[in-house]
C-alpha cells in the first residue's frame, strides 16, 4: 500500500494527517489528529509510521507514553500490531511466497514497507501465533525460520508434519565380550565392543497427503 492510499484510508477513517516537525518522534496522535514528522525521507517510512499511528488511534486509550507500565506497554504493542497487520499480515507474506521473494529484502520491497517493520512484524507474529499458523489452506511457519508450506509436486498446502527415526552403529556386546576375553584374552574385549557407538537420528519430513511426497522440513 502506498503512502497516499494510506492517507486516503485515514481520511475515510475519519483522521486528519498532517506533516510536522517533531522532533525525536516519527508520528504522533492526539484524538483524531495524527502527525507525521515531516523529515522522513522516504513515501515507505511515512507509509509504515501512519500505520502505526492509525493503530494507536483505533486501539489506544489513554497517554502511554510511560512505556515502564505494563498495560501502556500492552497498548503500544496492541498499536504497533494493527499496524503490522494493516500493510503485512499473513496474507501479505503469503503473497509474498506466491511472488517468489527470496529473503527479507524482496519481501520488504514487494510489500512496499521497511525492511525494519517487517523484522518487527515477524517477531510480534511469532509472540502471537508460536510456531506458526494457518489461513486459507496455507501454513505460515515462523519457527525455526519464516516459510509458507505447500508440495513442492502438486501445490497441496495442507501437508503433515511426520517424524522418522533411523539408527546406526551397534550396542556394546557383554556377551560378546567376555567370549572374546575367553578366546583371545584383553584384546577380545576390546572385539566385543566393536559394536560401541550406537547412534539414533531423527529426521523431519512434510508429508503430501494429496499426491503421497515425502520433503524433508
Amino acid at each position: 500500500m502506498t503512502y497516499d492510499n494510506l492517507l486516503i484510508e485515514a481520511d475515510r477513517e475519519g483522521t486528519v494527517v498532517k506533516e510536522k516537525d517533531i522532533p525525536g518522534y516519527g508520528g504522533r496522535t492526539y484524538g483524531n489528529r495524527i502527525a507525521i514528522h515531516k523529515d522522513i525521507l522516504t513515501s515507505i517510512e511515512k507509509t509504515c509510521v501512519l500505520a502505526e499511528e492509525l493503530g494507536h488511534y483505533h486501539t489506544t486509550v489513554g497517554k502511554i507514553r510511560n512505556q515502564s507500565l505494563a498495560e501502556n506497554r500492552k497498548q503500544e504493542l496492541h498499536a504497533r500490531l494493527h499496524g503490522y497487520d494493516r500493510l503485512i499480515g499473513l496474507t501479505g507474506i503469503i503473497r509474498a511466497y506466491q511472488h517468489r521473494c527470496q529473503n527479507l529484502a524482496e519481501m520488504a520491497e514487494y510489500l512496499e514497507v521497511t525492511e525494519a517493520f517487517l523484522k518487527e512484524a515477524l517477531e510480534l507474529y511469532r509472540q502471537k501465533y508460536g510456531t506458526g499458523a494457518e489461513i486459507d489452506n496455507y501454513i505460515v511457519i515462523f519457527e525455526p525460520q519464516l516459510a509458507v508450506m505447500e508440495c513442492p509436486k502438486c501445490g497441496n498446502e495442507n501437508c503433515q508434519v511426520t517424524t522418522e527415526t533411523t539408527t546406526s552403529g551397534r550396542d556394546f556386546s557383554a556377551g560378546k565380550g567376555c567370549c572374546g576375553a575367553l578366546l583371545l584374552g584383553p584384546i577380545g574385549i576390546l572385539c566385543g565392543a566393536c559394536g560401541k557407538g550406537k547412534q539414533v537420528h531423527s529426521t523431519t519430513y512434510w508429508v503430501c497427503p494429496n499426491c503421497g511426497n515425502k520433503f524433508k522440513a
